[in-house]
């Protein structure tokens, strides 16, 4: 757990600027949906990345606007940055929606999921036989 406090900022004004801008590049807006740098997005990435501050503000120290450079020096911070880009923008309400999902979540009660026949695929590995000895 972090001891930050909700109220706190992780990470400095320039600090946010340049993700702001990463996450623009990562995921543009369109006319349909935000971009990855929507500032509701924006906030859950940053807390997201808030454990990882040192780590991100060591990749951002040095960072000049090329990405490329920053994913050859930097491939942790990149691989820590997508994915919470990623997982904060599909879990947005406005996405969902503009890609055709249902807002609520998948479970419990949310997706219908076909009834499997268990018998029917359990039927090899019950005809193998016993596999194991007795105790």
């Amino acid at each position: 757990m972090t001891d930050l406090i909700s109220t706190d900022s992780a990470f400095s004004p320039e600090e946010k600027r340049a993700l702001e801008t990463l996450a623009g590049q990562m995921i543009p807006a369109t006319d349909s949906q935000p971009g990855a740098d929507d500032p509701s997005i924006l906030s859950v990435v940053f807390e997201r990345l808030a454990p990882h501050q040192a780590m991100v503000q060591q990749a951002l120290a040095g960072f000049a606007g090329d990405v490329g450079a920053l994913r050859v020096s930097k491939p942790a911070f990149i691989g820590a940055f997508q994915f919470a880009v990623v997982t904060a923008y599909y879990a947005d309400e406005r996405v969902k929606a503009a890609i055709g999902l249902k807002p609520e979540p998948p479970h419990p009660g949310g997706w219908q999921v076909p009834e499997t026949d268990w018998d029917n695929l359990l039927e090899n590995v019950r005809a193998r036989g016993k596999v194991y000895r007795d105790a």
